[in-house]
């Protein structure tokens, strides 16, 4: 999409692919003022369903249901629900095709909330167990509305500036008005059946299946895995079934026959009563009003001697950190501390072969060096660019050099990736359509690169070269651009996903770029990963579903070197080739590496990236240091 009119309160209103905010799979929001913004609903005739009759006619049914559903939406909602405002109609002025409403400014969806990821951004504890309390308030009060929020999950949750926002509003079940979707990781057991093996919803959304929502976030939030998280492995063949239906059966994170994901907090770290609450909501199927005082009473410390974060009186366990070895043979692998801090360690990134560092402690944000370049308070939209001699600093498309006085840029980004990043002297930004250098000392030198979709590029940057990336609905692009040079190179052969993009991360080798993205599909996340080779060719593609325990079951800590990629899983670091086959697992590093650790490669070899340690893994070959 371009360009579309619509008519809000008898005025025309324009809206451009530029100023979109943000898409599902059945709509599309845009900005249309300072503080306001537009939804509009995906017809039938959207390039999006092109090819897909259900869709489209599930589009087409859409729209006859809202015809009369936002005409009669409550008005007596609680502030936290981002309501209809003023509907919006077609050319003729007669078909509702969509509505406004406030913009919820510096949003991020709960979803970020539930991994160990926001942690380093200096999101603790105590701050997400206050958004819980307000989501518990904001459940309740709705409910007080006789209104039913139906598809809740932590992708219509959003944290902004202002605080909680619910959003999707037009889902929202009332009167004789249903609730017609549902999101798989949040749906109700309860509200389902088996038939013929397949796991149907048969029962409408009502309070109970909203606080059965609620309690999975707050699982997620609280400890990093969903109830029927990890990898169910029963001893017996006859006992297997495919992860879909372990919801019919209860095989939930508590049992025993369940891998736990290692990147998740052990559920000792929360009390006793509110680990009992999880497991009777989701193994004995309790339900009503989820109790408050056990998340009131939540009183979040770290251990002196582990450093685990828990909520009980003693620590439930120390762990202690795997002992250094020297090597012993041929094959031995060697781990050694790079880097450690009492801090968090908040950006890695490899320039010129070596591996930069900033990390926040004690107030300040110092360098690999030791060297203090800024102070100040950690931000989750904080974000950095660094060169050898300078470090670049940004949130909310304002960007700064710490090394430079008044040398401070404002870019324009996409929705996924930063409008500013740096290859070895250089920086690359998105700014007017344009993708710009100029030297990282010196933002005054500034060439074109070549041209980008203004407003929707996300910049991410290797030792090398580049790539630019947009997303607008299924029309998505890519572009690689090589350090010190003109010219933009189209990437062909990009698969087109559906559903809502939630995620991107790339990595770069000598040879070859790999492309991962996370999509969000009727309540489900797949992970999709794209080899391109240097000419923009998709050589290879996979596909893995979020959680799974494969090499692409998370996403973010991926690197590469030469025409391979390392991915680190919970069961150590795994080699995967350009045909994206894994080569090659080495179970030895699984004492450093799990699936939610964040891998460099740089002249030294192999580094696994914590919050708080950088270990460096090789394995001794006659004398030499590889992986």
């Amino acid at each position: 999409m371009t360009k579309q009119t619509v008519y809000v309160e008898g005025r025309r209103v324009r809206v451009q692919a530029k100023h979109l905010l943000g898409q599902g799979g059945e709509a599309e929001v845009f900005e249309i003022s300072r503080g306001r913004a537009l939804k509009l609903f995906k017809g039938p005739e959207h390039p999006e369903y092109a090819g897909q009759p259900q869709a489209q006619a599930a589009a087409k049914l859409r729209l006859e249901l809202h015809q009369q559903k936002l005409r009669n939406f409550p008005r007596n909602l609680p502030e936290v629900v981002v309501a209809p405002e003023a509907l919006a109609f077609d050319r003729k002025q007669t078909k509702v095709v969509g509505y406004t409403m406030r913009k919820v400014d510096g949003a991020q969806a709960l979803h970020r909330f539930g991994s160990r990821a926001i942690r380093r951004q200096g999101v603790d504890d105590r701050q997400v167990t206050q958004l819980l309390l307000d989501l518990h308030d904001a459940v309740k009060n709705v409910h007080a509305c006789g209104v039913t929020i139906g598809d809740f999950n932590d992708l219509n949750v959003l944290v902004g500036t202002g605080g909680l926002a619910l959003i999707d509003a037009d889902s929202f079940q009332f009167g004789s008005f249903a609730c017609p979707v549902f999101s798989e990781r949040f749906l109700d057991p309860l509200r389902c059946e088996l038939q013929a093996d397949q796991w149907v919803t048969v029962a409408r959304a009502n309070p109970w299946s909203d606080w059965y929502a609620y309690a999975c976030m707050l699982m997620q939030c609280l400890l990093w895995v969903g109830p029927y998280g990890g990898i169910y492995r029963p001893q017996e063949a006859a006992e297997r079934c495919p992860a879909s239906l372990r919801p019919a059966r209860r095989l939930t994170v508590f049992h025993p026959e369940v891998c736990y994901p290692r990147p998740a907090r052990p559920w000792t770290i929360l009390p006793d009563d509110l680990c009992d609450v999880l497991r009777a909501w989701f193994v004995d199927d309790a339900r009503g009003e989820f109790p408050r005082a056990p998340i009131e009473q939540l009183s979040w410390t770290r251990c002196p001697s582990c450093g685990l974060e828990h909520a009980r009186a003693r620590c439930p366990g120390c762990r202690p950190t795997p002992a250094i070895a020297k090597p012993q043979n041929r094959h031995q692998l060697v781990a050694r501390v790079r880097f450690e801090t009492h801090g968090l360690i908040v950006h890695t990134q490899v320039i010129h072969g070596k591996l930069a560092v900033v990390a926040h402690v004690d107030g300040d944000f110092i360098r690999e060096s030791g060297r203090t370049i800024m102070r100040g308070e950690l931000a989750a939209d904080l974000v950095f660019a660094q060169t050898p001699k300078a470090t670049w600093v940004g949130r909310g498309g304002r960007w700064v050099c710490l090394e430079t006085p008044r040398a401070a840029l404002a870019v324009a980004a996409g929705r996924f990736g930063s409008g500013l990043v740096a290859i070895g002297e250089t920086i690359y930004t998105c700014q007017g359509g344009v993708l710009e250098r100029c030297p990282a000392t010196d933002p005054s030198m500034r060439e074109s690169v070549g041209t980008i979709v203004d407003g929707q590029t996300g910049l991410f940057a290797g030792q090398t070269r580049g790539l630019a990336l947009f997303c607008l609905g299924r029309v998505r692009g890519a572009f690689l651009f090589a350090n010190g040079r003109s010219g933009l190179t189209e990437v062909s052969g990009l698969t087109l996903a559906s559903g809502q993009l939630l995620q991107v991360h790339v990595t770069f080798g000598q040879l070859h770029t790999w492309l991962i993205c996370a999509w969000a599909h009727r309540g489900g996340i797949t992970h999709v990963c794209e080899c391109i080779d240097a000419r923009g060719q998709v050589i290879a593609h996979t596909k893995a579903t979020a959680g799974d325990g494969s090499w692409l079951g998370t996403i973010g800590g991926q690197a590469a070197v030469a025409d391979v990629l390392f991915a680190p899983t919970d069961g150590g670091v795994v080699r995967v080739g350009s045909s994206l086959v894994v080569q090659r697992t080495f179970p030895q590093t699984a004492p450093w590496v799990d699936s939610a650790s964040v891998l460099q490669v740089s002249q030294k070899g192999l580094h696994a990236v914590s919050s708080h340690k950088i270990i460096d893994l090789s394995l001794t070959t006659t004398g030499a240091s590889t992986v």
